[in-house]
């Protein structure tokens, strides 16, 4: 038996498994499998511990699915895996051994390799990956390390599932809490126009449906500069601290024009990049017990959402070349190991996407991720920022707060744009590394962290600690596991995957069906320089398609009027257009020419005056090439 090697497997895992979630991520992974590591039937479940049954979330075997696929794990050699929860392998006669099993005879199965899929702990299973085949399968390394790789994925999906499960009951007992509650809750816009009511507040203000109502039509007018002003300085707290009360409460009129006074605190949050405000009227007597409640429902709820952002983000890494999958090898090769990673790249490249695939591959992957842009923050807040600080320990310090490190405790710190921190800062990040603590401003208290350190930069480091802008110790310390991150010029055709993959991703937030690329069009992708990698390429075709009429797209590059001649021709000097790539070319710029001087073909402002050409030259060639205003 022959298995494919190292750099091919990480080819199928990507191409196979990276746009993909859900069932059909699960059903490509198991096919990929067999491809890998030439079986005929492979398999992921879930573990329903109840009733001792595997259910299935694919199975492939004999170059066909098959759906709806529960089985019981008793006197199998899946039950094996299950109670030892480890790794389980039967190379010959896997029938002899387990006679009582129903379902290997049917398919012939020979021999058998088992996995355990754990949740987060890393001691409850649940679910497998399995492998049967219909000849003998000996052991050997590359098999293993092939099958544990496809195992860790299909783990990090079945986990990611269950936290998206586990999220909508959260929610559904969110929004049954906030229903249910005794105190009205007001949701408004950003405007401060209502978007929703719940039961108590429609009974407070004798409202039904009172969505699009300005609050202002409800506050009495004496309270409006009230409830701006904290409007206005709650959206200046750090996100999970934005809220507050109103002073002496606030006066409301109802439906009937009746004046209510009320206690009441304000909150803002945001919820795909809209903001919202919510109003709490309540009373004394519940008000303990219900924002108690509420506030572990909404952080129980944003903490899920995170995971599965975090979870479901390293399927984003797309690419085939050889480039990337070099560096897919060194962070499999490091995820587990739990040292320190600094990742270099230029602008663009993806160093969070990677940090992130490395957290998720480590042991740490139960623990936080938290990611810290030393460039955004300002120099005189960014070691409270690290380290936390106690209240009062300088102007503005109002309350205790934790800081990112304290926060990463047990699991992964990102410290992107590293380069950018001060030189006090950074003996103080080298005590970290060293010992794995710190204190908070203010206090005299040492605080104890266990966290793992991946860094980013696009500075050469080794030459600011040459030039006294780096310590040197810090630099080794950090510089344990370097990976450089190759640009998008330098990662072959992966630059065609990755438009296409912008393409669909804004097709469908935008509500179009765009045409798919055209030659042309990757010609000019795949020869354009990309200075700004990866974030350019999704910039312009995210504007491409915005811009874009009867689902035609018209690449805009990001290509200034100053430009020399060299860089605005780059992707036509590395090849030779033919005819009809020519005309295509002429036809494309003739329309833009005629589109921006509003088709005004001869005069002051016209696309001949633009272009250079005669009126008659203009308009015989938009006749001859069929170019009309539509």
């Amino acid at each position: 038996m022959q298995t494919i090697f190292k750099e091919e497997l990480l080819t199928h895992l990507l191409k196979g498994t990276s746009s993909k979630v859900g069932e059909d991520f699960f059903k490509s992974l198991v096919k990929h499998l067999c491809l890998a590591i030439n079986v005929n039937g492979a398999w992921v479940t879930e573990y329903n511990e109840e009733k001792l049954l595997l259910q299935s979330r694919a199975f492939w075997i004999d170059q066909k699915f098959i759906e709806d696929y529960d089985y019981s794990i008793e006197n199998t050699p899946c039950e094996i895996v299950y109670k030892n929860k480890d790794f389980y392998h039967v190379p010959d006669r896997v029938i002899e051994l387990f006679p009582q099993d129903p379902d290997l005879l049917p398919f012939h199965a020979v021999s058998y390799m088992g996995v355990p899929l754990f949740a987060e702990n890393g001691s409850n299973v649940i679910g497998h990956l399995a492998v049967m085949h219909n000849m003998p399968l000996p052991l050997n390394n590359e098999i293993l390390d092939v099958f544990n790789i496809f195992a860790g994925r299909a783990a990090a999906e079945l986990r990611r599932i269950k936290h998206e499960e586990a999220t909508r009951e959260s929610q559904d007992q969110l929004n049954k809490l906030v229903e249910s509650a005794m105190d009205g809750i007001i949701t408004m816009d950003n405007s401060f126009k209502v978007v929703g009511l719940n039961s108590s507040a429609k009974r407070l203000l004798m409202y039904e449906n009172a969505e699009g109502i300005e609050l202002d039509q409800w506050i009495h007018p004496d309270h409006r500069d009230k409830f701006r002003r904290l409007a206005d300085s709650i959206q200046s707290l750090p996100e999970g601290s934005q809220h507050g009360w109103l002073p002496k409460g606030i006066i409301l009129r109802n439906a009937e024009r009746q004046l209510l006074q009320t206690e009441a605190s304000l909150c803002c949050y945001t919820v795909n990049k809209h903001l919202f405000f919510s109003l709490i009227v309540r009373n004394l007597n519940d008000k303990i017990e219900a924002e108690e409640k509420i506030s572990k429902l909404s952080a129980e709820t944003h903490y899920l959402k995170q995971i599965i952002a975090e979870e479901h983000n390293t399927s984003d890494i797309v690419g085939e070349s050889q480039a990337i999958i070099n560096v897919m090898n060194q962070v499999m090769q490091v995820a587990p190991v739990d040292t320190t990673v600094l990742i270099y790249g230029e602008t663009g490249t993806g160093k969070e996407l990677f940090a992130q695939a490395i957290h998720t591959k480590s042991k740490r992957a139960a623990g936080e991720f938290i990611k810290v842009n030393c460039a955004a923050i300002p120099a005189s807040l960014i070691e409270s920022e690290f380290f936390g600080h106690e209240k009062g320990a300088f102007t503005g310090a109002t309350a205790k707060r934790e800081g990112r490190f304290s926060l990463a405790d047990n699991g992964s710190i990102f410290l992107d744009e590293i380069g950018e921190l001060n030189l006090d800062l950074q003996s103080k990040l080298l005590r970290v590394l060293q010992e794995g603590e710190f204190e908070p401003v203010g206090s005299s208290k040492t605080k104890k962290v266990n966290v793992r350190v991946i860094a980013a930069t696009n500075k050469d480091l080794n030459k600011m600690v040459k030039d006294g802008l780096f310590r040197e110790d810090l630099y080794y310390r950090l510089c344990v596991f370097p990976i450089s991150l190759p640009p998008l010029r330098e990662r072959e055709d992966d630059s065609i995957l990755i438009a296409n993959t912008f393409l669909r991703k804004f097709s469908k937030k935008f509500g179009k069906k765009m045409e798919p690329f055209t030659n042309l069009d990757e010609q000019i992708i795949k020869n354009y320089s990309w200075p700004g990698n990866i974030r350019e390429l999704q910039n312009i075709i995210e504007r491409s398609v915005i811009l874009s009429q009867d689902n035609t797209l018209r690449l805009q590059l990001n290509i200034p009027a100053s430009a020399p001649a060299e860089t605005v021709s780059t992707f036509a000097d590395n090849r030779i257009f033919s005819s009809a790539e020519l005309e295509e070319l002429e036809k494309n710029n003739l329309r833009k020419a005629m589109e921006a001087c509003q088709w005004k073909v001869s005069g002051i402002g016209s696309a001949s005056e633009l272009l250079g050409l005669k009126p008659t030259t203009l308009s015989s060639k938009l006749k001859s090439l069929n170019i009309t205003r539509k």
